[in-house]
C-alpha cells in the first residue's frame, strides 16, 4: 500500500475510534448502589445514577447527608463511570456473596445497560473488582455539590 493510502486508512480508523468514544450512554442505563446496615456505625444509603448522569442519593444513617439529595454529573464523569461499568464482566459474578457472619454490612449492585441486567448482593468474600466499583461509587456518593430535596 502506498504511504498516502496508509495515512488515509490510519486517519479513517482514528476518526472512527474517536467518534465511537464520544457516544453517549443511553438514558435507560443505570447503576443502583446500596450500602446496608451493620452492627456498628456503617453508612447506610442508596445511590442511583442513570445514563444521563442524574444521581439520586438517599441517606438513611451514619452518613453526612440524611434524606433525599440529587446532583447532575458532568457528561465526562457520566461517561467515565459507565466506561468503568461497561468494562466489568457482570455476568462472571455470582448473584450473591453470602457469609455466616450476621453483623457485617452489605452492598447491593443493580446494573442495567443495553443487554446487561445484573443484581449482586455482597456480604462475604467477593471478587476485588466489586471493591473497585464500590470505592468509585462511594466517592461519588461522598462528593460535594448535592442539592437537598428534603422539605424543611
Amino acid at each position: 500500500m502506498p504511504l498516502t493510502g496508509y495515512i488515509v486508512s490510519l486517519l479513517a480508523t482514528v476518526s472512527l475510534v474517536s467518534c465511537a468514544g464520544k457516544k453517549s450512554v443511553p438514558a435507560t442505563s443505570s447503576i443502583h448502589f446500596e450500602r446496608t446496615a451493620c452492627f456498628g456505625a456503617c453508612p447506610i444509603y442508596t445511590l442511583v445514577i442513570n445514563g444521563e448522569g442524574l444521581a439520586q442519593f438517599e441517606g438513611k444513617r451514619f452518613t453526612e447527608k440524611i434524606g433525599s439529595f440529587e446532583k447532575q454529573l458532568s457528561k465526562e464523569d457520566t461517561k467515565a463511570l459507565f466506561d468503568l461499568l461497561n468494562s466489568t464482566e457482570w455476568n462472571s459474578f455470582a448473584d450473591e456473596y453470602p457469609t455466616d457472619i450476621t453483623d457485617l454490612p452489605g452492598i447491593l449492585f443493580k446494573y442495567n445497560h443495553k443487554k446487561v441486567s445484573k443484581q449482586i448482593v455482597v456480604y462475604g468474600e467477593h471478587p476485588e473488582q466489586l471493591d473497585v466499583l464500590s470505592e468509585y461509587l462511594s466517592k461519588i456518593a461522598e462528593s460535594d455539590g448535592w442539592t437537598n430535596l428534603n422539605i424543611e
